[in-house]
């Protein structure tokens, strides 16, 4: 499997998006993978787990320039890997794994879920237990985060700035994924865009909506692609 990144001016964030969107894209979570402890079952056979990914991200992090790290522990009570990388500074955790949508439900389309796109230790400690020989340092930027830097994290309800997301997604066919920060503006961006069903203001008029709802991470995904 050849990877390329196009430009050698990208940003940190913009080299992190490119590893988790790459490697979800292209290798499928397969339990049973040969050699996927390591990245022989990502490179050359598209097919991995947790470790396998993780493996990988640090070797491409590594060609990009970037420290990173595999993060051992566990998730939903199973061994599981992760990564910690530093982009710009700061620490983040970032979980290819979890970021695609196929990892529990092979049956399903293969989606990416970017709330596992640099995160802190808040966010992912709710579904993650680090069991670490070394120290592992709390992540507590927020600053390339994938919702922080697209521009889709909202502290408070604005419907017309969510709403403009919305429909861009409609118009190129892609999806938009929106997190909140707090319990009562998810709850209003849920009620207005899906229980009132508004967002056929922002959808040229379509009566259904694809859609999928992440509340433990006040995020939902709108489905166009």
């Amino acid at each position: 499997m050849l990877l390329t990144h196009g430009s050698p001016n990208a940003s940190d964030y913009e080299k992190s998006k490119w590893v988790y969107e790459t490697l979800i894209n292209r290798v499928d979570y397969v339990m049973e993978a040969p050699d996927n402890q390591n990245i022989i079952s990502v490179f050359l056979n598209g097919q991995t787990v947790c470790q396998g990914y993780s493996a990988a991200a640090c070797y491409l992090f590594d060609r990009l320039g970037i420290q990173s790290c595999i993060v051992p522990g566990y998730a939903e009570e199973g061994p599981h890997a992760w990564n910690l990388v530093l982009l710009d500074g700061q620490y983040y955790f970032m979980d290819i794994t979890w970021g695609n949508t196929a990892y529990e439900d092979s049956t399903q389309d293969k989606r990416i879920n970017y709330s596992s796109l640099n995160v802190t230790s808040e966010d992912i400690a709710g579904t993650h237990r680090i069991e670490s020989s070394f120290p592992v340092p709390d992540c507590v930027a927020i600053d390339d985060n994938y919702y922080n830097q697209e521009g889709c994290y909202f502290v408070t309800f604005e419907p017309e700035r969510m709403g403009k997301l919305i429909h861009n997604g409609y118009v190129n066919g892609t999806d938009v994924s929106i997190k909140c920060g707090n319990q009562e503006t998810y709850d209003k961006m849920k009620k207005y865009f899906i229980d009132d069903t508004h967002f056929t203001d922002y959808c040229g008029g379509m009566r259904t909506l694809e859609y999928t709802m992440y509340p433990e991470d006040r995020i939902i995904t709108f489905h166009f692609g």
